[in-house]
């Protein structure tokens, strides 16, 4: 792996990220949320840039290809993790140049992604509860 490329192509008997080595040691690892680059868990290609889309150029590999059993990031009314990456309330999304950079509604926990993502991790805590984990 050279000193720019930070995502993982190879396994040579080392871990390669946090989760990795958790995984390596018998416990089950969960990633909920925007945890790596992306919101959910997985690779750009190089057409993010050229379209300067933020969801542009899904590979549909895992950015952590050896640290989780589980990849997630609910996104509700967002329609997508991106969505609920750059997320206002009541579903609606960040439009570069054209919306505030921030917002405060007076919503409920569940009104943004973070709400959404504390209300699945803890379903996941109650879940593997009896058994070891990294959730993240």
């Amino acid at each position: 792996m050279q000193a720019f490329d930070l995502i993982p192509r190879t396994y040579e008997g080392r871990p390669v990220s946090l989760a990795h080595q958790f995984k390596l040691n018998g416990y089950y690892t969960v990633s909920i949320g925007k945890i790596s680059h992306s919101p959910d868990g997985r690779r750009r290609g190089p057409s993010i840039q050229e379209t300067d889309a933020y969801d542009a150029g899904d590979t549909g590999e895992p950015e952590l290809p050896f640290g989780w059993d589980e990849v997630y990031a609910p996104y509700g009314q967002w329609k997508t993790a991106w969505g609920a990456f750059f997320a206002y309330a009541g579903g609606k999304t960040r439009i570069p140049g054209k919306t505030s950079s921030t917002e405060a509604a007076d919503v409920p926990d569940t009104g943004y992604p973070d709400g959404l993502i504390a209300e699945e991790a803890v379903k996941k805590l109650r879940q593997l509860k009896d058994k070891p984990f990294f959730l993240a």
